[in-house]
């Protein structure tokens, strides 16, 4: 009896394995994703409006930001592919990631970056939070893919500020449509905005990674009523 409950144990574990080594795979290319979620957003312009559910559709998906924070904490590459910060903590010169063009063909570059930001803090503004980017003295760029900012005074929370959907670049060709036609550098093109409903996006082709995205179609469906869900 022993014998055949080892034996019965041998062969469970030949049959898991291969599941195991299945999973560790390349996820392969394809397939659409249906995401449910309560609240329908007030708009799709994260630069406008600091409602949670804007940034929950857009944000990383159509808009991407310079930086990226992880669930660990950690500040990550985003549009900019590196940075350094001067010894007196004033000074971020950010090294741009190369290639990159919003969906509408327009280029993404260091004077995209500066006009986004200046945008951001201007008086007349219409970002919810300029207090991240009034702290901004001034902004170069040496070439299309290094901008250097020099910031007022030292700002532990810049780099932290930056991957934030306020911090959203924008094109600055297409941006007056942001809250009902989101244009964006992100792996995810805007298609359509049923209210009431849901909101479609599509694989952008020219995304500047490619090896992503994976999934040819993301639908954000609202439904408020947990039992709907």
């Amino acid at each position: 009896r022993k014998m055949k409950k080892l034996m019965f144990i041998i062969m469970a574990l030949i049959l898991i394995v291969p599941a195991q080594w299945v999973s560790a795979e390349t996820p392969q290319k394809g397939g659409n994703l249906v995401v449910c979620q309560p609240a329908e957003p007030p708009g799709l312009d994260p630069t406008a409006n600091t409602a949670a559910a804007i940034d929950r559709v857009v944000w990383s998906n159509v808009y991407e930001t310079l930086t990226k924070v992880n669930d660990q904490g950690q500040i990550l590459p985003g549009l900019a592919k590196s940075w350094n910060v001067s010894p007196d903590g004033k000074i971020y010169t950010f090294s741009l990631q190369k290639g990159v063009k919003y969906h509408n063909g327009e280029p993404f570059n260091a004077a995209a970056v500066k006009w986004n930001l200046e945008r951001a803090k201007a008086e007349k503004t219409v970002n919810p939070h300029p207090e991240f980017f009034r702290v901004i003295e001034s902004i170069e760029t040496p070439d299309d893919a290094t901008l250097r900012i020099t910031l007022k005074d030292v700002d532990a929370l810049f780099l932290i500020h930056m991957a934030e959907g306020d911090a959203s670049m924008l094109p600055m060709n297409g941006h007056e449509t942001a809250k009902s036609n989101p244009i964006g550098t992100g792996p995810f093109k805007f298609v359509k905005w049923v209210k009431g409903d849901r909101v479609e996006l599509v694989r952008f082709d020219g995304y500047w990674n490619p090896e992503l995205p994976y999934l040819d179609k993301v639908t954000f469906r609202f439904i408020p009523d947990p039992n709907s869900q």
